[in-house]
């Protein structure tokens, strides 16, 4: 029982619907408190990143790709983040968590 339950949960079409509710669940959230949104425009390019580099990862024939992927974007975008902040670009004056991600990106492409 619990098998044909993950294999429901692993097919594309529950992935799509799971990441539908969320951006709704996120958008409604929004609209309650604006101030949100400017957190949500420094970090989207981690998470967009993040969301690619497990969808390499990962193969498409893997046992449970959807929990698997799930699991290595999310370490990845911590793993960016904790690393953008010790790093020097942290303590600049302007916008510093979105500097410190920049470079981040930048040594890892290199």
């Amino acid at each position: 029982m619990w098998q044909a339950f993950i294999d429901l949960l692993n097919t594309d079409a529950a992935v799509a619907t799971v990441a539908s509710i969320a951006a709704w669940l996120i958008a409604s959230l929004f609209k309650k408190k604006p101030s949100w949104q400017k957190y949500y425009t420094k970090y989207k390019p981690i998470f967009v990143d993040a969301i690619r580099y497990a969808e390499e990862t990962i193969p498409d024939d893997t046992d449970n790709k959807s929990l698997k992927r799930l699991d290595v974007a999310l370490n990845y975008a911590i793993r960016v983040i904790e690393e953008s902040r010790g790093s020097k670009v942290a303590k600049a004056e302007t916008d510093p968590i979105v500097e410190a991600i920049n470079e981040t990106h930048r040594e890892k492409r290199s």
